[in-house]
């Protein structure tokens, strides 16, 4: 039987910024458009492309499970979704951390799984790792990720600064996460270190 060629399949995101803020993207000024390409079921890995010039477009970034600290990375349904968090220098992609088919495809009911299980921050113009959930331990963490979070998450501006404070994210079990990212304190916490940020199951 014939199957679907999978390859770049799921919803693309995109950054751009214009130095003369005239609404063009012009490379020749300085200006930027990137795209966000996720694979669904074509794989774990994403992509980051540089079109600001678009008849020369260029690989930016790419990542995989197979590279160091993205083990975790499932198949990549969520969408890239592009933010500011305070204390980072540039912007930033946020995303649930994937499709587990293993567990999920052949279950009605949820199983748990071995991928995905979490939302992961990556520097949006280097695709560096900022922080996973993960990363969050000890009275930072309440509760376990058992189960993958392929959906999109939302960005939360509790105070309309610009810059994400909270992430929300549901999880293929039923579960909600509320994920804290700014603990600014310009005496304690003047880097809003990411240390300092939390997750919850609510």
């Amino acid at each position: 039987t014939d199957t679907k060629p999978y390859f770049i399949d799921g919803s693309p995101t995109v950054y751009t910024s214009t130095v003369s803020n005239d609404g063009d993207i012009d490379s020749s000024e300085g200006d930027k458009a990137y795209l966000y390409l996720t694979a669904r079921r074509g794989g774990r890995f994403i992509y980051a492309l540089d079109v600001s010039n678009p008849t020369t477009p260029r690989l930016l970034w790419k990542r995989s499970n197979s590279d160091s600290g993205f083990a975790e990375l499932g198949q990549t349904w969520s969408e890239l979704k592009v933010g500011r968090i305070r204390g980072q220098p540039d912007p930033v992609v946020i995303f649930g951390l994937g499709y587990d088919s293993a567990a999920n495809d052949p279950n009605v009911v949820p199983q748990e799984a071995t991928m995905g299980r979490g939302v992961m921050i990556l520097n949006a113009f280097t695709g560096a790792k900022i922080w996973s959930t993960e990363d969050a331990t000890g009275l930072n963490r309440n509760g376990i990720n058992q189960y993958a979070i392929p959906a999109g998450v939302a960005q939360v501006d509790t105070d309309y600064d610009g810059y994400v404070d909270r992430i929300i994210a549901a999880d293929t079990g039923g579960n909600i996460w509320r994920i804290n990212v700014d603990y600014y304190d310009p005496t304690t916490n003047p880097s809003n270190s990411t240390s300092s940020w939390t997750i919850d199951k609510l």
